[in-house]
């Protein structure tokens, strides 16, 4: 009779862990490598739209025809809308080190009303994990205040300063890191000419800013 060599169960279960595990860490990677920024851009426009963030595109040449008309009544209390989709950009990154690849949609909203002034940037990260923060830019904001406050505190010849126009200043751009540049307004400073311009670098997983400012031109 032939010698009968038994197996623990145990060993296939170990080794059929093992083969889910390696499955599992396959998956998670494909995952962070399938974002699809095309479906992104159109689920964050869909999301802007809803909670009235911001007006739906406008190609008009003319903010006094019936054109702005419609808009205006169709994008009610809303003055700026979506820009096309070309000119919505998108970076990749690993935005929270987790060594997978995240990206960053950001734009420049479009003037469909004619107001003065600048008009607000919107950004929002998707991360590998399938998380995402849309609230980058109101992130940078409250962090431009927060230094220009602190160099204010070591400088006592820089002005108390109005955040009345800084929003719509600010804009972004992504090349190696997050940055842009603002205007920085004192509380008696017109519109047309604010007393400091800024230009900024936003790291997203620490949430600090590094702002340089210098006194405008006027």
């Amino acid at each position: 009779m032939k010698n009968i060599i038994l197996i623990p169960l145990s060993i296939f279960f170990i080794i059929g862990c093992n083969k889910k595990s390696t499955s599992e860490n396959t998956i998670s990677t494909q995952k962070s490598d399938t974002i699809d920024p095309k479906n992104e851009i159109q689920v964050w426009k869909s999301e802007l739209l809803n909670q009235k963030l911001i007006g739906k595109s406008c190609n008009y040449e003319s903010v006094l025809g019936k054109e702005a008309e419609k808009w205006t009544s169709e994008n009610q209390n809303l003055y700026d809308g979506l820009p096309s989709d070309t000119a919505i950009h998108i970076g990749k990154s690993d935005f929270d080190n987790d060594t997978k690849p995240d990206i960053i949609l950001y734009f420049i909203s479009q003037n469909c009303t004619g107001h003065n002034g600048g008009t607000p940037s919107f950004a929002k990260i998707i991360y590998a994990n399938g998380k995402s923060d849309a609230a980058i830019m109101t992130k940078i904001y409250d962090a431009i205040l927060i230094e220009y406050n602190k160099k204010r505190d070591i400088d006592k010849n820089l002005k108390q300063i109005s955040n009345a126009y800084l929003k719509e200043s600010i804009t972004i751009t992504f090349d190696d890191s997050i940055h842009g540049q603002c205007s920085i307004y004192a509380q008696d400073d017109a519109h047309c000419c604010p007393s400091y311009t800024g230009a900024y670098i936003y790291n997203a997983v620490s949430n600090r800013l590094e702002l340089d400012i210098n006194e405008s031109e006027k």
